[in-house]
């Protein structure tokens, strides 16, 4: 037991100095680059969703790819969804109104405005886009 633990602290100590290193490299990406997978994100995810009725996407921090054209394409086709964070749980609302419909929380993420979003069930979502940091080859 106690060599899993120490392995266990070992994969959270690799996994912690991989996100600073990552969160490091995006940090020098050129404004051209973000501009570029902004663009070829649109290109190539927007007609993949075009059946699905619904999308929970997210909105985009500084250093992720910029989904504001994926989401404002959504929203004008009625699919958008996005969650909002509260305590440890998501809740997912369709948003029809990217002006309207969001407010910054207290982390600068833009989420849902309560009461103005219809809650959904998450089999409601027919697709999820997922922000990730880093990804291998197989992954």
């Amino acid at each position: 037991m106690e060599n899993l633990s120490k392995s266990s602290l070992d994969i959270a100590a690799q996994k912690c100095a991989l996100r600073l290193a990552m969160h490091e490299l995006l940090a020098k990406v050129s404004a051209t680059r973000r501009q570029e997978a902004r663009a070829t994100a649109f290109e190539r995810l927007c007609p993949l969703m075009a059946s699905y009725r619904r999308v929970l996407s997210f909105a985009s921090l500084p250093e992720e790819v910029d989904l504001l054209p994926i989401n404002t394409h959504l929203c004008d086709r009625h699919a958008l969804c996005l969650p909002c964070v509260e305590g440890e749980c998501l809740r997912l609302f369709a948003v029809e109104s990217l002006v309207d419909d969001l407010i910054q929380n207290r982390w600068g993420i833009w989420e849902p405005l309560l009461g103005r979003c219809k809650e959904l069930a998450l089999a409601d979502i027919d697709a999820i886009l997922v922000p990730g940091l880093a990804f291998d080859k197989a992954h």
